[in-house]
């Protein structure tokens, strides 16, 4: 930063639950202000570096990102004017070079204390789950803002973003950010070699800088920056800023280059003012709003892309059916020895301690991404196409709260039975024999009342005789024993050795890090899985932070009655646990509305806290899962499925 001659400003952090970087914003914007410049000299005043860092009150903070040498300084100096062009015309300065320290931290770097929000406690929901709360990880905010702000301005600024007031009433209008000037932004469009001007000390040479159109061999900076950051020794994607920088360059580029398509489509739009827009806006905001989302949906990661993405998917269930199952694969990241030795500087002879692998994963996050993308489309292939014969498979990738990536997907198997029939007939049979029960006044399953009400809804058992409706029965409980066989063979709820005691002890090695016992024997490897299994799939705490949910209340209650039970929330975890053991699978029936009802395959579990799971899949990628029979899904209901993948 002290040699660069081009500074980006961008606000970055550490995420609170294990330390990874994260950004918020856009590159060189403060409030979507562009404060960029070109230096006339180096090296820069400490003073004059927009660099604010936040720390939390009463801790000492003395980075080694800030530390300063100030003969090192002069000699890079002197390598980047004789080996770099863009820097042979830039005269040193030797009054800010000798106000750099000879060798330590400079007092002149903006350091506020700042009251950071409380962190809750994390609670750990899983045995032998996220380790990484003692690791002393630092979580302090670097927010790189123009200098000419004054402190208080920026303090208040980033206390807004932690601590957010309440919005303002819709169609307010808000007040713009005063803005004092630093200089003449730079034109990234105008300027070649950007790259080398932010990042001088990764290219010391000058040369393999993707944004200079004098390059020996034309590249697009996609592809040019996506090498960049697999570089072998990690220089360009561990760099705190270089990456943040790329990203947001690349998306902004795509955004504007469809803008300018759209457009080229529409010349009419472009002359016209200001006033005119928003008037046309106002007038037919349906029409506009369809023609810019279409536009849209070819930008990664906007709400239009996603859309399009689900109809997708929804045209693939239609076509080609309903999935067979759906998946959850977790990463093991701080775990994998695998992923440990691939790492830059990792030391493969000898073990490695917790915290030197969330650091390597904190500081390489590419190569984590990487290596679960790998596992995981390796398992998609070989588990779910080559063995379990995948007519198609669906998944996306996501990203949790600490940065860890993770997969949700789908995928029809070609030898599973017509589920959607199946459910149909079963759903069928379900109802005939409600409606015979009713008729012959026996016990079932919902109040008189409310089935009064469902049968005038279900024309299927209606009107039917009472011999239909017995053959509607059988032909119902034909169906649901073909549905929870093929279940009980993909997908499991079964502890092999039942629950584990209360207070069971940690493995002694965490079972993500150990190889699959391939020539061990059978006992060996049973013990391998219920290890997994107590450490992985079991769901061991409920707390308010993770799944706890408040329960409403179906039945309206007054303010009298509500103000008494205030203290009494009920709450319920999100993922139902802890579930009812059952010796059998089972079908259970729910009704949705009129007409629509999901039929859901329970598999027998010896365990209330077990997660679904398939032996085959949790022993080869060693890692938590979760793996369950969709059932059958309505029409109605084919919505809420894609979006919820």
């Amino acid at each position: 930063m002290l040699c660069a001659l081009i500074i980006p400003v961008m606000t970055t952090h550490r995420l609170k639950r294990g330390g990874q970087r994260a950004m918020s914003g856009h590159v060189t914007s403060v409030h979507n202000q562009e404060v960029r410049r070109i230096a006339e000299y180096l090296p820069h005043y400490i003073k004059d570096i927009p660099l604010l860092v936040l720390k939390k009150a009463n801790t000492e903070y003395k980075p080694a990102d800030f530390k300063v040498n100030r003969q090192r300084v002069f000699k890079l100096l002197l390598w980047y004017k004789a080996n770099i062009k863009q820097y042979r015309n830039i005269p040193i300065n030797e009054h800010a070079l000798q106000s750099l320290p000879e060798d330590g931290w400079s007092n002149d770097i903006n350091v506020q204390e700042i009251p950071m929000p409380g962190a809750e406690e994390e609670t750990p929901t899983e045995a032998c789950a996220d380790e990484m709360s003692h690791t002393g990880l630092d979580r302090t905010l670097h927010s790189y803002l123009a200098s000419a702000f004054s402190a208080g301005l920026a303090h208040d600024d980033i206390l807004s973003k932690l601590q957010p007031p309440p919005p303002p009433p819709r169609g307010t209008p808000s007040d713009p950010l005063p803005w004092n000037p630093i200089g003449e932004a730079v034109n990234e469009f105008s300027t070649p070699g950007m790259a080398v001007m932010i990042a001088p000390h990764h290219f010391p040479f000058g040369v393999g800088d993707p944004t200079d159109p004098a390059r020996d061999v034309s590249i697009k900076e996609s592809k040019g920056f996506k090498h960049l950051l697999r570089y072998k020794d990690g220089r360009f994607a561990s760099d705190p800023t270089f990456m943040f920088w790329v990203y947001n360059r690349l998306l902004r580029h795509r955004a504007l280059k469809t803008a300018r398509y759209w457009l080229k489509q529409h010349p009419e739009l472009g002359e016209m003012s200001m006033e005119r827009l928003q008037q046309i806006v106002n007038d037919n905001p349906d029409d506009v709003t369809h023609h810019v989302s279409r536009i849209l949906a070819s930008i990664r990661g906007s709400g239009p892309y996603w859309k399009q993405q689900c109809e997708k998917l929804m045209a693939l269930m239609i076509d080609k059916g309903m999935p067979t199952i759906f998946f959850t694969i977790s990463a093991a990241d701080y775990q994998w020895p695998d992923l440990y030795r691939m790492m830059p500087g990792a030391n493969s002879s000898s073990e490695s301690t917790l915290a030197q692998r969330v650091q390597a994963v904190n500081d390489n996050p590419n190569i984590a991404d990487e290596f679960f993308v790998q596992r995981a489309e390796s398992f998609v292939k070989v588990f779910l196409e080559d063995c379990l014969n995948a007519a198609w498979t669906w998944w996306r990738y996501e990203w949790q709260s600490r940065g860890s990536i993770h997969l949700h997907g789908a995928a029809r198997l070609r030898d599973a039975p017509d589920f959607q029939q199946k459910a149909r007939e079963a759903t069928w049979g379900h109802l005939a024999a409600t409606e015979l029960a009713f008729r012959y006044e026996m016990p079932f399953h919902y109040p008189k009342a409310k089935w009064l009400k469902y049968r005038d809804e279900e024309p299927c058992v209606a009107d039917k005789t009472d011999d239909e409706l017995r053959a509607m029965v059988a032909a119902g409980q034909a169906a649901e024993l073909v549905m929870t066989t093929y279940a009980d063979k993909i997908v499991s709820s079964m502890h092999p050795r039942g629950p584990p005691p209360e207070g069971q002890g940690r493995p002694s090695k965490h079972p993500s890090s150990v190889h699959y016992p391939h020539a061990g024997t059978a006992a060996e490897q049973q013990d391998d899985l219920c290890t997994l299994l107590d450490c992985l799939q079991r769901h061991t705490v409920c707390s308010e932070q993770y799944c706890l949910r408040p329960v409403r209340s179906k039945n309206p209650k007054t303010p009298s009655e509500s103000a008494d039970k205030a203290e009494q929330v009920q709450y319920e975890c999100r993922f139902g646990f802890t579930k009812p053991v059952i010796d059998s699978t089972t079908v259970r029936f729910r009704r949705l509305g009129a007409g629509v009802w999901r039929t859901i395959v329970e598999t027998r579990r010896n365990d209330g806290r077990l997660n679904n799971y398939n032996p085959l899949e949790i022993q080869a990628l060693r890692v938590r899962i979760r793996c369950a029979s969709s059932g059958y899904l309505t029409s109605a209901e084919q919505h809420r499925y894609t979006d919820s993948l």
